[in-house]
This record gives structure tokens, sequence and C-alpha cells, in this order.
């Protein structure tokens, strides 16, 4: 089975804007599409489990980024592109995650 798409919620400054449903994952985990500009960040809010950000295959990534699970709270982390997006493959452009369970909403900051 292929990997769940989170959909991002793509903000522009000055405009409030409604964060798409968060998407649990599966046991085949999800992708995140990081194709935007450079200038634009990822903000990933996640939740119900714990889960693991998988280290991309460019020159930076260096190990995969385990976000804990802490009762009743969700987590918020800024990923950085160089160390966790995937250049070549079937997740091009792609951040992916993994954590059955884990819920997963993705803001694209401008």
């Amino acid at each position: 089975m292929a990997k769940t798409e989170v959909v991002n919620t793509k903000l522009k400054f000055n405009e409030p804007k409604e964060v798409g449903a968060a998407v649990t994952l599966t046991a085949e985990g999800a992708v995140v599409d990081y194709t935007g500009s450079s200038d634009e960040l990822i903000l990933l809010l996640i939740g119900g489990a714990a889960a693991t950000i998988k280290a991309g295959d460019g020159i930076q990534a260096t190990s995969d980024l385990a976000v804990p699970f802490v009762t009743g709270k969700q987590k918020a982390v800024v990923v950085e592109s160089g160390k966790y997006l995937f250049h070549t493959g079937e997740n091009k452009g792609k951040i992916v995650i993994e954590g059955t369970g884990a819920t997963v909403q993705v803001i694209q900051l401008p």
C-alpha cells in the first residue's frame, strides 16, 4: 500500500486560514510535499502517538528525528529540508513520516 499524502495548508502573510484536518498514519507512513520555494518552511503538528521523521537522502541527512508522544499534547516541529527532504526515488520532493496511529497536520509558512 502507498504512503498517505498529507495536504499542506499554505499560509500567506496577514491572511487567516483554517488548518486542514489531521491525517492518522497507517503502517505505510505518510509523505509531505516540500517542493515549494526554498524560502518556505514546513511546520509539522504531530500527536496521538510517537512518530519518526525519516532522514532524507541528501548530503545533510544524518539521522531520523524521533518525535515522542506525550498524552494529551501535540508536538510542533519545523523541518529542515537539507536533513529530511528526499531528492531521488519515489519520495522525491517529499518528507517521510512514520508512526502508526500518529496524527499529522502540515502548515507551510510563507
